[in-house]
């Protein structure tokens, strides 16, 4: 018996040994920080029109080494600057931007703007994708969203704190949306007002967790999250999907500990899809089908995950991973506007009938009979 189990240990500690090995050599190979390899390709895509470079060409990060984060000198920028690109939306009145540090519940202390304007329609909480920074969100601060109140922020990993720091992919990064939206909505210029929360990969999959621990928004707008993170890597690295069983180590030792070490990144177990199940709150879910970074089956799983809370789809066949604003600039910013017009003109209608509910219970169940395209359709350009 003690025999047995002698050799048990050992074939576990050989087992072990092969899969350091492994790792080590894999890593090497291909470096877990060209996960973003393909988003840098995205942005850098010189087929663009120059309209839309213009738009975007102080807010494009620039390709680097590894996981690295570039900073811009200068913190607020003139995004457009040629007139021809007024969109639909564009909001005549100034608006305020104003530096801010926003404390996490963990203790981190995040960069953060935040943006102000006259007679707002409401807060919008913004979150970056991966290996940007808030910066990144100027372009629908001052375009898609003229017309809110704006707070972009430093995702822990990112921006001046960077090195310093580990990024758990959408775990612990909870703690940063929850202070910006406690922060929004208690200054004394905003708040009062309906809270939304925007994000793209990354950062919407960080607002689906969030909102599915503690409810807080009354609309998300969501573009290019994963269904989890497990599937993103095993997409993203063949080797842990081809081989057998290898994705059971995903999460465990040696490799958790290796990737932390080597690029500060704490693997955790993320999986939207099940946090999706836990929300209420009324979702506009946009996806490219062309996205070369998160498979467009992502975005099949959370539309069939969250059917009872997404209110709103978009699948267009251009746009890429997180090109789709750059591609479709005045469409994009139409469809975000009027999706949270029809969440204030339901909840106008909700008030004025005196409906008593709490704004947990809350949610938008059918309003096709009165705003058509306030449904669940997709629609492909």
């Amino acid at each position: 018996m003690k025999k047995s189990r002698f050799l048990l240990e050992i074939q576990k500690m050989f087992l072990l040994f092969l899969s350091i090995l492994a790792t080590n050599f894999y890593l090497n190979a291909a470096p877990l920080p060209d996960i973003y390899s393909k988003v840098y390709e995205a942005e850098d895509n010189v087929d663009h029109v120059q309209m839309q470079q213009n738009l975007f060409k102080n807010s494009s990060p620039r390709k680097g080494i590894g996981f690295k984060i570039f900073h811009k000198k200068t913190e607020q920028q003139d995004i457009v600057e040629n007139q021809s690109l007024a969109l639909t939306h564009t909001n005549p009145e100034i608006a305020h931007h104003e530096n801010i540090t926003i404390k996490t519940k963990d203790g981190l202390v995040r960069d953060a703007v935040l943006t102000t304007r006259k007679n707002a329609h409401g807060n919008i909480v913004m979150c970056h994708p991966a290996a940007y920074d808030k910066d990144f969100m100027i372009p629908y601060t001052e375009r898609v969203f003229s017309y809110y109140n704006c707070i972009r922020f430093d995702l822990r990993r990112h921006g001046n704190y960077g090195k310093k720091e580990c990024t758990t992919l959408g775990r612990r990064e909870v703690h940063e949306v929850n202070a910006a939206a406690d922060f929004i909505k208690n200054h004394p210029e905003t708040k009062g007002l309906p809270t939304y929360g925007f994000g793209i990969s990354l950062g919407a999959t960080i607002l689906i967790e969030a909102e599915s621990q503690k409810h807080q928004f009354d609309g998300l707008i969501l573009q290019a999250a994963f269904e989890s993170l497990r599937e993103q890597i095993k997409r993203t690295f063949p080797f842990f999907k081809n081989v057998p069983l290898v994705h059971n180590l995903i999460f465990r030792e040696p490799i958790r500990f290796i990737v932390q070490q080597r690029y500060k990144i704490r693997l955790c177990k993320v999986n939207c899809v099940e946090s999706m199940r836990k929300v209420n709150t009324p979702i506009f879910l946009m996806h490219s089908q062309n996205d070369p970074v998160v498979s467009f089956v992502a975005y099949e799983k959370l539309k069939s995950a969250g059917n009872h809370c997404i209110k709103k789809t978009w699948a267009p066949k251009v746009g890429r991973h997180t090109e789709l604003f750059k591609t479709l600039p005045d469409l994009y910013t139409k469809k975000c506007n009027s999706f949270l017009q029809k969440i204030s003109e339901n909840k106008k209608h909700i008030n004025s009938n005196l409906v008593k509910n709490s704004p947990d219970k809350i949610e938008i169940k059918d309003l096709t009979e009165n705003h058509g395209d306030f449904s669940l359709t997709s629609t492909t350009i």
